[in-house]
């Protein structure tokens, strides 16, 4: 319930009082100055009067309220805790294994969700989960946090590996340790990893194993959330200085201030109509904007194809499809939809 909400319940509430107070004063026969109602000889109209006076006062401030938190209300700017890898700081899932690229959308829940959580799946043994920051510039990180689930499937041993080259090679083992267990279904255990800081491109979270015995570890380790802290020293330039438009906040009012002054653009086939201008021919770079990152993405045909989950005669191959197999997808929850993304898309997918 939002404000709105609150104050059209306080406007109903008021209007059934007033018609209370009323109903008393007709048959208790006094009313607050003191006046009688006599039922035979007529109704004295001080007190009505003062009930409609009130009623009509409530309903005016209320409205105003509305009004108020209507025209001033902004959405606000998203305040930066320090994680590097959030989708909102320009953060990104380059892999988890055991996942295809098409699916990673559900990965994302895990680098800026707090209250969502994420299991991986498939054969025993390790699943690394790979991270990297705002267009793959380097950051300054000195500690991941690792948050994990209530239960024997929770996220137990972690290693903690950085790498200053690419997502696949060069890494190097920076921390080790464990995230406790909480039997507690609904809990979020969490563990701290800090190391000396370094200068990264990406880095990776290494899953060993959950808190189950060895023989029951079926490859199921579940988490919360991976948080990957900027660090500072001398000499470093913080992620957002280099980059301020990333914290640039959404102010959809003005925004919407902006758009309305602008002249109306010709309308129809006229002759004086603008034709349209075109792009670059085709998309390549998409952001699929979904309702929550547990949202099946698989209607997404360039996803499909890649995941090939479709007939294998329907492949990028086939020349009236292999625009499919240029496409570069970035899933993201319309919530965490940033202006700085548009920058470098070129085409944006409601779910």
């Amino acid at each position: 319930m939002d404000a709105q909400d609150v104050v059209l319940a306080v406007v109903g509430f008021a209007a059934l009082t007033a018609i209370l107070i009323f109903v008393i004063y007709r048959r208790k026969q006094s009313s607050w100055t003191g006046e009688v109602i006599d039922k035979d000889h007529g109704v004295s109209m001080k007190p009505v009067t003062h009930t409609i006076a009130f009623f009509v006062l409530l309903v005016a401030v209320a409205g105003s309220s509305v009004g108020l938190t209507s025209q001033g209300a902004k959405t606000p700017a998203p305040k930066f805790d320090g994680n590097v890898a959030d989708i909102v700081w320009g953060g990104r899932i380059e892999s988890v294994t055991g996942v295809a690229p098409p699916d990673l959308g559900p990965a994302n829940s895990l680098i800026t969700e707090n209250d969502a959580w994420f299991r991986t799946v498939g054969a025993p043994g390790p699943k690394d989960i790979v991270v990297s920051f705002f267009k793959r510039e380097p950051a300054l990180v000195g500690s991941v946090v690792v948050v994990g689930l209530g239960g024997a499937r929770s996220v137990a041993d972690v290693e903690i590996w950085t790498s200053a080259t690419s997502a696949e090679t060069g890494f190097i083992k920076t921390a080790t340790g464990t995230v406790p267990l909480d039997p507690r279904p609904n809990s979020s255990p969490e563990n701290t990893f800090r190391f000396n800081p370094v200068e990264v491109r990406y880095v990776k979270i290494r899953l060993i194993r959950n808190h189950e015995a060895l023989e029951r570890n079926r490859g199921d380790i579940q988490l919360r959330c991976i948080r990957v802290i900027e660090a500072q020293a001398s000499g470093y330039t913080p992620s957002l200085t280099r980059h301020p438009e990333i914290a640039a906040p959404v102010f959809v009012a003005e925004g919407a201030a902006a758009a309305s002054g602008q002249p109306v653009p010709p309308m129809g086939c006229s002759p004086t109509a603008m034709p349209m201008q075109p792009g670059t021919g085709e998309s390549r770079k998409v952001i699929l904007v979904v309702g929550n990152y547990l949202a099946t993405v698989g209607a997404w045909l360039p996803a499909a194809i890649t995941a090939k989950r479709l007939p294998a005669k329907y492949t990028s191959s086939r020349e009236e499809l292999g625009i499919f197999g240029r496409v570069e997808t970035t899933v993201l929850a319309a919530k965490h939809l940033q202006p700085w993304m548009l920058a470098d898309h070129d085409t944006v997918v409601m779910e």
